[in-house]
This record gives C-alpha cells, sequence and structure tokens, in this order.
C-alpha cells in the first residue's frame, strides 16, 4: 500500500490507537512526501474534532492529538516543508486546540496530566514552523497565540517546558515588530527576568540553560522601542551585567566553560544592540555597571581552558564587542564629567594603551585601540581636554605609544590592521587634545607635528591621513609657536622672526604640500580641503607673528595654488615638485596651476571659500606683489567665482552656524564633511561677501584686472545693492578660531562696496 493510501485510509479509522500508530509509524517517512500524500489534511481533521470528542474518550483521542503535533514539528525541522505548513491552515488550527485545551473545559484529570507534553510539541510546532520563516510568523500572530504562549514563562514548576516556551518564542519573535511587542504587552519581559534570575548564584545547568533561552529572546525584544524600555525598566539591564562576573568566576575557575561563555556571549550581543541609547548608558554609568564590562574586557583565561578551537574564537570575539560597547559607554557626558571629576577609570584606559609596548597581538591592540577611543571620548569639551593634558599629564603615555607605532613605517614597512586600529584612535584622541587652545602650545612642545609630519607623505599611512592633517590644523590655528614649528621643522626662538629654512624638503610643510597635491580625486576631497585649511591657518597665525619670510615662502611654494582650490572647489594636478619649482612659470595657457576640471556645485563649500579668501586678503597685505603676481596666473577662474560670490543673495546669520564644530563623537571620523555637506550655494552669508568685497578690492589695485573685469564688477555692485539693505555687520579681526571675518577694514559693506566702484569709475 502506497503512503498516499495510508493517509486516505486513516480518514476511515474510529479506532484512536490506530490513528495514533498512522502518525507515528509518519515520522519515519520523508516530510516532503508525508506533504505530498496529504498529512496536513489529516492532521487538520483529526484535530479539528477535538471540541466534538465525548469526556469518556478524550484521553484516547488526545493521546493522538499530541502525536500530531510532535509529528509536525519533526517535519518542520525539513526548511521545505515550512511554507506548506504554513499554508495549509494548521496553525490556525494548532492555536484554537491549544486555547481550548484547559482542565475547567474537560474535568479531565487524566487529560490535564498531559498537559505538559501537550504544550512542549505544540510549542515545538510553534518554533520549528518559525524558524527562518516570516510568514508562518505572521500566522501565529494573527492567530493571537502569544496571549497563550507567553504565561508558560511563569510555570518554574516545570522548567523543561519553560525552556521550550523561552526557545519558540524566540523563532516567533525574530525580526517581528508586532510579535515582539506583543511579548511586552503581555507581560514578557518581567517573566523574562525572573528565568534570568534563576541563574544567580547557581551553577545549576539547567537554570544556566533557562537563562540563556531568556536572553536570546530578551535579544529579539529590544529590537523595538517597546521593548527597549521594558527591558530598562525591568532591571534586566543591571541583572545580566552583574551575572558577568559570576559566570567569569565560574569560567576562571573552569566550571562549565562553555556553558557561561554561551550566556556571556548573548549578553554582550543585547548590549550591543542597545548600547547607543543614552538612558541604557547612564544606567551602567548611574549604577556603576561599567566595572564588570571591563573586567572581561582584562580576563585573560588559562591555556587550553575552551573545549575547542570554536569556543575561542567565540570568547575572543564577545571581548571585541565588549570593546565596542565600553566605546560608546564613553561618548556619554555623565561619562565624560563623572570619569575626570569623580573616578580614576580613565588611568584604566592609559594604562590599557601602554601596557606591554613590544605586544602587538590581535587582542593586545584591539584593548589599545579600545583605550585611546575611550580617552579620545573623555576629550570632548576644552574643558576636559585641558584637564587631561595640563592637569592629568596625557600627553606624555599617548606619546609613548604614538612613537612605538610610527617605528612600525620605518624602512617601508607596513602596520598591521590591527596597529593601524590603534593609530587610528590615537591620532583621533589627539585631534581632540588640540581643539582646545590652551592645550596647543603644550601639545606642540612633545614634538608631534614633527613625528606625525612624515606619515603625510606614507601610503601605508593613508587610513590615518584626514586626521593627521586635523591634528596639524587644529594645531597651528592661531598658536604661532606651532606655526613656526611646522615650516621649519624646529622649535621657534623667543623674540625673533624666522628668515631662512633649513632643509626645505624635509620640513613638514613640504610633506603636506606633497600629501595636498596626490588628491585629486573626488574620494580625497575630504583630505584636499583639510590641508588646505592648514594653509589658512598658518597665514592667520604667522600674519599675527609677522612672520615675513614664511609667508613669502608659503606664497612661493604652493600656498596660493591651496588657496584657490578652496575657493574654486577644484583639485590641483601639480606634483609638489611642479609647485615649488615652477609656481612662477606660466603654463603654455598663460596659466600658473592646472585644474582637471570646472567648479562643479558638490565641490564648492561657502565656509571653506569664506576661508580661502580670507587667507589670500592677508597674504595680500603682507605681500601684494607676489601674491597678485601668482593670483593673476589663475584670473579667469577665479574673479568669476569671487564675482558670483558677491552676486547671490545674502544669507541670514544664525550665531556661530557657519564655524565648523569637530568636537563630536571620536568615531564619527567624517564629522566635519558632514558640517561642510549640510551647505549649499543658494545663498552666502555676509561675511563671506565682505571678504570677496575686501579681496576684490585688493585684486583690482591691478591695472589689468581692473580694465578686464570693469563691466562685470559694475554689473554685479548693482546687484549686491538690491540685497545690501540687511548688511550692517562690521568686519573686525576677532582672535578666535571660529572667526570668518576678515581683519580689514572699512568696516561695513555697503561702504566697501562704494570704495570699489569709485577706484574703477
Amino acid at each position: 500500500m502506497s503512503l498516499k493510501e495510508k493517509i486516505e485510509n486513516a480518514y476511515n479509522t474510529t479506532d484512536y490507537e490506530e490513528f495514533g500508530q498512522i502518525i507515528s509509524n509518519a515520522k519515519n517517512e520523508d516530510p516532503d512526501k508525508l506533504i505530498d500524500a496529504g498529512i496536513l489534511k489529516l492532521m487538520i481533521n483529526y484535530l479539528e474534532k477535538f471540541e466534538n470528542v465525548p469526556k469518556e474518550d478524550f484521553e484516547k483521542y488526545w493521546l493522538q492529538a499530541i502525536k500530531c503535533y510532535e509529528l509536525i514539528a519533526e517535519m518542520a525541522k525539513t526548511e521545505s516543508t515550512r511554507t506548506p505548513i504554513g499554508e495549509s491552515g494548521i496553525v490556525a488550527v494548532i492555536a484554537k486546540a491549544h486555547k481550548g485545551y484547559n482542565k475547567a473545559c474537560f474535568g479531565n484529570e487524566a487529560v490535564f496530566k498531559l498537559s505538559s507534553s501537550t504544550y512542549i510539541q505544540i510549542l515545538r510546532a510553534y518554533a520549528n514552523i518559525c524558524f527562518d520563516n516570516e510568514k508562518n510568523r505572521d500566522l501565529i500572530f494573527e492567530a493571537h497565540a502569544i496571549e497563550k504562549i507567553v504565561p508558560f514563562l511563569q510555570q518554574t514548576d516545570d522548567l523543561k517546558l519553560v525552556q521550550i516556551a523561552c526557545g519558540a518564542l524566540c523563532n516567533i519573535s525574530m525580526d517581528n515588530e508586532p510579535i515582539q511587542n506583543e511579548i511586552c504587552v503581555n507581560g514578557g519581559v518581567g517573566f523574562l527576568r525572573s528565568l534570568i534570575v534563576l541563574s544567580k548564584d547557581s551553577a545549576d545547568e539547567t537554570y544556566k540553560d533557562i537563562a540563556y533561552a531568556s536572553l536570546r529572546v530578551v535579544l529579539n525584544l529590544v529590537e523595538t522601542e517597546c521593548g527597549l524600555q521594558n527591558f530598562i525598566s525591568s532591571g534586566i539591564l543591571q541583572l545580566m551585567i552583574i551575572l558577568t562576573k559570576q559566570y567569569m568566576y565560574e569560567m576562571k575557575n573552569k566550571i562549565n566553560v562553555s556553558q557561561n561563555l554561551q550566556i556571556i556571549e548573548i549578553i554582550i550581543n543585547i548590549l550591543d544592540t542597545v548600547v547607543e541609547n543614552e538612558n541604557v548608558q547612564r544606567v551602567i554609568l548611574e549604577e556603576d555597571l561599567l566595572e564588570p564590562l571591563l573586567l572581561l574586557i582584562e580576563f585573560v583565561p588559562e591555556k587550553n581552558i575552551f573545549d575547542d578551537e570554536e569556543d575561542e574564537t567565540s570568547f575572543h570575539d564577545l571581548k571585541k564587542s565588549t570593546c565596542k560597547s565600553v566605546i560608546s559607554v564613553t561618548t556619554n557626558d555623565v561619562c565624560m564629567n563623572s570619569m575626570l571629576n569623580e573616578s580614576k577609570q580613565y588611568s584604566r584606559f592609559v594604562n590599557w594603551m601602554i601596557d606591554d609596548l613590544d605586544d602587538c597581538s590581535p587582542e593586545r591592540e584591539e584593548i589599545r585601540s579600545t583605550g585611546a577611543y575611550c580617552l579620545g571620548n573623555l576629550a570632548r569639551s576644552d574643558e576636559s581636554c585641558i584637564k587631561l593634558v595640563q592637569d592629568l599629564k596625557i600627553m606624555e603615555p599617548i606619546m609613548n605609544l604614538l612613537r612605538s607605532k610610527v617605528k612600525l613605517f620605518d624602512q617601508g614597512g607596513q602596520p598591521s590592521r590591527d596597529s593601524m586600529k590603534v593609530l587610528h584612535a590615537l591620532v583621533g584622541t589627539l585631534k581632540n587634545l588640540c581643539l582646545a587652545a590652551d592645550n596647543r602650545d603644550i601639545i606642540g612642545e612633545t614634538g608631534l607635528i614633527e613625528l606625525i609630519s612624515p606619515l603625510l607623505t606614507n601610503i601605508f599611512a593613508q587610513p590615518i591621513h584626514y586626521l593627521c592633517v586635523g591634528i596639524i590644523k587644529n594645531l597651528c590655528g592661531l598658536c604661532e609657536n606651532n606655526a613656526v614649528r611646522f615650516m621649519t621643522g624646529k622649535k621657534p626662538s623667543e623674540n625673533s622672526v624666522v628668515a631662512s629654512i633649513d632643509n626645505t624638503e624635509t620640513i613638514p610643510y613640504s610633506y603636506l604640500l606633497t600629501l595636498i597635491s596626490r588628491s585629486t580625486s573626488e574620494n580625497d576631497t575630504h583630505v584636499r580641503n583639510e590641508g588646505s585649511r592648514v594653509i589658512v591657518n598658518l597665514v592667520k597665525s604667522l600674519w599675527k607673528k609677522k612672520e615675513e619670510f614664511l609667508l613669502l615662502y608659503i606664497i612661493k611654494n604652493g600656498g596660493i595654488s591651496c588657496l584657490l582650490s578652496l575657493i574654486i572647489g577644484i583639485p590641483i594636478l601639480k606634483s609638489k615638485d611642479e609647485m615649488n619649482e615652477n609656481e612662477n612659470e606660466e603654463t603654455e595657457d598663460g596659466r600658473g596651476v592646472r585644474f582637471d576640471q570646472v567648479p562643479t556645485q558638490p565641490q564648492i563649500f561657502p565656509i571653506l571659500q569664506n576661508e580661502g579668501i580670507l587667507a589670500l586678503i592677508l597674504l595680500f597685505n603682507s605681500h601684494e606683489k607676489e601674491t597678485m603676481e601668482l593670483v593673476k596666473k589663475n584670473e579667469e577662474v577665479l574673479v568669476p567665482q569671487i564675482l558670483e560670490i558677491i552676486k547671490l543673495p545674502s544669507a541670514k546669520r544664525r550665531g556661530s552656524s557657519s564655524a565648523i564644530s569637530l568636537k563630536n563623537n571620536l568615531m564619527d571620523k567624517d564629522a566635519s564633511r558632514s558640517s561642510l555637506a549640510s551647505l549649499n550655494t543658494a545663498s552666502v552669508p555676509n561675511e563671506l561677501k565682505n571678504n570677496a568685497c575686501i579681496l576684490l578690492n585688493h585684486l583690482i589695485n591691478d591695472d589689468d584686472l581692473k580694465n578686464k573685469y570693469k563691466n562685470n564688477i559694475l554689473e554685479t555692485l548693482n546687484a549686491l545693492d538690491n540685497d545690501i539693505s540687511g548688511s550692517n555687520s562690521n568686519i573686525d579681526f576677532v582672535e578666535d578660531e571660529n572667526t570668518t571675518y576678515a581683519g580689514i577694514k572699512p568696516d561695513l559693506l555697503r561702504e566697501l562696496a562704494t570704495q570699489i566702484k569709485n577706484k574703477i569709475a
């Protein structure tokens, strides 16, 4: 008799045990063949009868029903069967029987004693049907089964049932927000916490298994806002982090190593999911829960403690995840304030960085980079940066680590990926520390500029070029000593100005020019612009110190080209040697600088244009002849851009919105780029118009330029008159790194426009 015939004959069977034998035998058949033969319809037909079964027959009937649930659970282990099972309609039938089966309905004690077996098989069926099958999860939700499953979490007198209920809820709630919310609404989070508590101070493996199963459900629930809020309010966060200490202790003593590792792993996965939430960070900090995580990072198990290589890999992976979580927690302002003012945990981060510098193993480097990132996240305000540098003397250990990593580049060396991660974290921290103006001289004295500048030309250091340039830009901003140090490679002499430069090929400025000249692709825009902004800061600082020789050196050695690049928004194709040797020689087309394309909207940022214009104005003030000579070679692209700026409608200035805030989370390596991207050239701030007019006033000191562009200038100024009514802002030179004003008079834009008109009349 064929399988299909056996199943068809079963419809006519009135003997419950005979029917049950058919179902039991079916477990030995291929699941797909069973479905083709009609087994699902047979079981649906049988299960739908339960409401009409006489009470005296119900025990016999239900024993076979349990076999049906078990068969469904077994069949659903095969992936190909899950969709047909769901489409058959059997999920709703199971849910209906699940709801109807209770002692009150049937009053049969013998049947009620089957409840554990019944629910276990129903839950197994739910779990397997939903494994990796979103449609079947939706069917269970629509059948209102969740409200019947969640209460099983309370039945701690039947631990096997509880454990299977957790497994079912884990599979059912995977990536399904309505189900996740339904579990929360039915009190599931509180029940799960009670189950996790069972494993506290207990070595019982069953309790550990239940804790693990419960945490797997929690991992699903925290994906939703409802689940996250329940997670925080229930105290599971505190409980699970505290439990890591117990599990680590047991691992250290070789107790249930694999099981404890598994639980810690799921705890860290949950933490990784929720740790970006500020409320979670605050709870961790305010309730001193960071300590167990730091202990986990520092935990070094004995050799051969793990059963296999897979466990050892899992342990290292969870330590990496813990490192990420700790870094995230330190981004919280509560952490920044508490660690520097009340605790000594920052010293732990320092020790992580400098402990055993000769050990460059991946695990050691991971801990080092974590220490550096955490310190960088503590350095997010001027106050904290100053405290770290001046009170806590953080620069000494940082420089020790930095020197050890820079040595890896010696003689063409290429640092490992792990060492590069340490370097990235370290230079990011340094970039934050030198944002505080009061720190810049101190940091400059450490030799940082001289140490990192050669890296700008090292291809293997490319991942940290942007951050290194950012450090130099910050250090040279309104810090005259660092500007001189960057231009000469030497410590500046007191009360004197520079009259010569020794060995110009190896000064930091030359390394920067090489990097800028290589950064011509669209992907290099951020590096090129940041490098040119270094030159802006150099010009401002050197102009203030009246370093005439160094300003002239910048003019004659690529500085003008870089400033033009900021204003026009076009990369420079010239090499460093070409810029040094031929800056004053005209090319065949009469231009001194070759560009690879015409200006495009995405490359033009008003804030950068303003900085470039300001620096050019200062160079005109100090060396007008030499500056004019080079600017004239590019006047065909520069002058139209300046006139366009003046023509555009004025944008209202909103506080310091035109300044770029770089004190963001240290992990946001493109913070300044995102700020620039938010700008547009549909309108320009008045300070940019002011500075453009001042630069134009300098340009028309040259008769050739004045005569060539006379009509265009008059047309532009007439357009300016129509837009000028709301502009009465002074243009005073304020000694502040965020200023966007030029230090040149006349004070008012209206007066300046009139002066230009009179000059060309």
